[in-house]
């Protein structure tokens, strides 16, 4: 759960609704945005350093902070450097009221994205914009986020997110049966938590990408596959999944499988290990997907580009 919390004007506020988020004993990340009307007494953007050093001095604790930035904002230039000063995701809001877009471009032109940021809506942006902010999501050849971030993107921007390293993929590379369906048609090594994965990228309507018409097609799903011979860097990832996500919405134990699945806003996303004897050998993946990306009728019509309208 992200608190967006835009209501509170003084530091004995922001450490109340921080200490209310903590008794909740939920997982959230609390964001320390302005707060509405200049209030006198309001601290924002400097008092994050005092939140930080007080509230979340630990990496490891169910309750995390994100620094405001909204970029409508008269100096959010300050509130992105100190966020970015204490290591914090940096959020704002990015939609198409409040004059937003021409700041966005001249922040996209000069190359000030991250990994840090989060942009919630990311609607009514220019595509110049949209170039600038899906590669921002690499990291090294390919950051795992992409896989929520991208869905709905085509072949042409996905294979320019992957810094050139996306080829195509043939279904029967992936181990799970239950994913080779015959659309995934791109895979590229991917990096995430410091951990090596090829990615699989599965988009619809492939019969037109094929016959080289890659606007008609849209990501819909990315598998993770992990590629580290380790023998605990499957639990190092589950334990990403759970600190990323929370305790999963179901789990389902079998013979030889475990596979769990969590909801994410408008994205599911799920997490398998198999070790069945019929594998050549074990294998542990993650599968992000859409619940809400447009799927074509017929087989020429264009699939639009669909973005989540929040994260969660």
């Amino acid at each position: 759960m992200h608190d967006i919390s835009q209501i509170h004007h003084s530091p004995e506020q922001w450490d109340a609704a921080i200490q209310g988020s903590m008794d909740s004993g939920r997982r959230a990340a609390f964001g320390y945005f302005e707060s509405a009307g200049g209030v006198p007494g309001n601290q924002y953007p400097d008092d994050a350093r005092r939140i930080k050093k007080q509230w979340f001095s630990s990496d490891d604790q169910l309750v995390t902070m994100i620094m405001g930035g909204e970029v409508y904002l008269p100096g959010f230039d300050m509130a992105w450097a100190i966020g970015r000063e204490l290591g914090l995701q940096v959020a704002a809001h990015i939609l198409s009221p409040f004059g937003i877009r021409p700041t966005f471009d001249t922040l996209a032109a000069t190359n000030q994205f991250g990994p840090d940021n989060l942009f919630v809506h990311m609607t009514g942006m220019s595509d110049m914009a949209w170039q600038k902010v899906i590669p921002r999501l690499r990291n090294s050849a390919l950051d795992g986020r992409l896989a929520v971030c991208a869905v709905g993107n085509d072949v042409e921007q996905v294979e320019t997110a992957s810094a050139g390293e996306a080829v195509a993929a043939d279904p029967d590379d992936q181990s799970s049966q239950r994913v080779r369906d015959g659309r995934v048609l791109l895979k590229a090594p991917a990096t995430w938590e410091g951990m090596q994965f090829m990615a699989f990228f599965s988009f619809e309507d492939a019969e037109p990408v094929k016959q080289g018409d890659p606007e008609r097609a849209g990501l819909t799903s990315v598998k993770l596959q992990l590629r580290e011979s380790d023998p605990g860097a499957a639990a190092r990832l589950l334990e990403v999944m759970k600190r990323s996500y929370g305790w999963p919405n179901a789990t389902h134990i079998g013979r030889g499988t475990r596979i769990m699945w969590w909801r994410s806003g408008n994205d599911e996303i799920s997490y398998m290990e198999a070790t069945k004897e019929s594998l050549v050998q074990p294998t542990t993946s993650i599968v992000f997907s859409s619940l809400t990306i447009a799927r074509p009728t017929q087989p020429n019509r264009r699939v639009p580009r669909r973005m989540p309208t929040d994260q969660g």
